[in-house]
């Protein structure tokens, strides 16, 4: 992974530049955005964001006293629930790629988080509630009448079938049977609308999912508990339960059969998840191997924003700030519009688009250059880069191309377009900007786990060499895949524990017939006696 995350450092000085020489036409040049202080020296990509998302990204920023590196993904966050499984993109290996993103967000208490939580997912959570006031004083009397009708008339239907005769019997049966199917559709109809959950069982998320079109976003600003469900917390076995995040991530079907509430079935669940929580649970997780393993965390951008509190300016104390309703207007317009144009009018027939022969060329150049650096071995964070970078360059590519008008004072609306066009190059520079910052921060994260499995591998290979007194050559650590999967990482493990002074080099005896191999053994120091 060490040359994964170096190979990533390195593209980040060849895309970022192509953002402003390749901006799309389509949309307003962006406006002179603040860089992060000094002390950043990776600062979050702002200027790869659509103008109406870094506008708000920034002002959060600045209302709540945060980072960028904690504003940006939660906007990112915001913004991919927004679209659900309504648009997806024809990718790479025949596959087809949603804008679905699991974010998670490690920060300390006291940071401002919950304040740029709350400015950030506020459309959200706004369009939420005036769905349910509708539905509350609208559609639900009308439904709630159609079912005391129908269960009426199913009441009555059976006191008929009581007294019918044989020539009767069967076309009350028939009309039982029809009422039955409406009353079954109209309680179906009887759900209040839910658009994010938080705090949920494995099984209470599966039974959402299914009264909800198969579409949510999990979302927890203090997401201990959540993310205690899915390390299984709340089940008897005390068994991790990932299993519905990874089917919901690509919208893969999945039957979920429980002792108490049956069988579940999912057809294509789909899930935008933004859990927030501290940094030494964020380290937690990166230890436990099933999750690292099993794919879930490689899934994740993870990032911590590393912010701190921040004083209040004693010159502006006097007045109540918010965000400009020039900027939170607009990006609500945004979200609200990608609400009902993807996320619920496109939620059945999801729009699918195309990619343009210069953004697919950059992906494929972007995962070829990965898996050579991963020397070809299968490695789960390392298979996700790519992919993820499509995503984040199809929710950039979906609000590159949404036009904001301003209707009246304080009044914005929004439309969405990118839907009628293929995902073109620009897009993808800003996925893979993008992409490369959260590797980066995925990196800082990796790092001690990358230690650990070295220390692992190496105490393996002293045992070894304690029962082998003679000397080793990398074939006794990729034999069976003990410690290296190949006898290049084999030789490469040798050559680092040498320049440490763990191991000492027996050099062959010259003459004689043979291939000269140097063979190697434990320094003195590391042998135990």
């Amino acid at each position: 992974m060490p040359g994964i995350i170096n190979l990533i450092e390195e593209q980040a000085n060849e895309v970022v530049p192509t953002l402003h020489e390749n901006e799309n036409p389509s949309s307003e040049p962006h406006e002179d955005l603040p860089e992060e202080p000094a002390e950043n020296p990776d600062p979050f990509p702002v200027r790869a964001l659509p103008p109406v998302l870094a506008a708000m990204v920034e002002a959060i920023s600045e209302i709540a006293a945060v980072p960028l590196a904690m504003s940006g993904p939660l906007v990112l966050a915001a913004a991919s629930a927004s679209i659900g499984r309504g648009c997806r993109v024809k990718s790479l290996l025949g596959r087809e790629t949603r804008a679905s993103l699991y974010l998670l967000l490690g920060k300390q208490s006291g940071s401002g988080g919950s304040g740029a939580y709350r400015l950030a997912m506020g459309p959200l959570y706004g369009f939420q509630a005036n769905a349910r006031r509708e539905f509350e004083n609208g559609l639900k009397p009308a439904i709630c009448g159609e079912q005391e009708a129908l269960q009426i008339d199913i009441e009555n239907l059976r006191k008929s079938l009581k007294n019918a005769g044989d020539g009767e019997r069967d076309g009350i049966i028939r009309k039982l049977g029809e009422a039955r199917k409406k009353l079954a559709a109209v309680e179906k109809d009887l759900v209040d609308p839910l658009y994010i959950a938080s705090d949920a069982t494995p099984e209470g998320m599966s039974n959402l999912l299914s009264m909800h079109g198969e579409v949510l976003a999990h979302f927890d600003s203090d997401a201990g508990d959540a993310i205690s469900s899915v390390l299984g917390k709340y089940n008897a076995s005390e068994n991790q339960s990932e299993s519905l995040w990874l089917k919901s991530f690509d919208a893969e079907p999945i039957t979920i059969v429980r002792k108490n509430s049956g069988v579940i079935y999912l057809d294509a669940p789909s899930l935008a998840v933004c859990w927030v929580c501290t940094p030494s649970k964020v380290r937690e997780l990166f230890q436990n191997d099933r999750l690292c393993e099993s794919g879930l965390l490689p899934r994740f951008l993870v990032c911590d924003p590393k912010a701190k509190a921040q004083e209040i300016p004693e010159d502006q104390a006097g007045e109540a700030r918010a965000i400009p309703g020039h900027i939170a207007q607009p990006y609500e317009a945004a979200i609200w519009k990608a609400l009902n144009e993807y996320r619920l009018d496109a939620n059945e027939t999801p729009h699918l688009l195309e990619m343009t022969g210069e953004a697919r060329g950059a992906f494929a150049r972007d995962f070829n250059k990965i898996l050579r650096a991963a020397n070809y071995l299968p490695d789960p964070f390392q298979s996700r880069l790519t992919e993820q970078s499509i995503r984040l360059s199809l929710i950039c590519h979906l609000y590159r191309h949404c036009e904001i008008t301003q209707k009246g004072d304080a009044t914005y609306g929004a439309d969405m377009t990118g839907h009628e066009h293929p995902l073109c190059a620009e897009a993808a520079a800003c996925g893979l900007a993008l992409r490369d910052w959260f590797a980066r921060r995925q990196g800082e994260f990796l790092g001690a786990r990358r230690e650990a499995e070295k220390e692992t591998g190496w105490e393996k290979a002293r045992q070894i060499m304690l029962r082998r007194p003679d000397g080793i050559t990398a074939r006794e650590l990729y034999s069976g895949r003990v410690v290296a999967a190949n006898k290049a990482e084999g030789d490469s493990l040798l050559a680092a524990w040498a320049e440490e002074g763990r191991i000492v080099a027996i050099q062959p005896k010259q003459g004689g017939a043979g291939r000269k191999v140097v063979r190697y053994k434990l320094a003195p120091i590391f042998t135990g006696k």
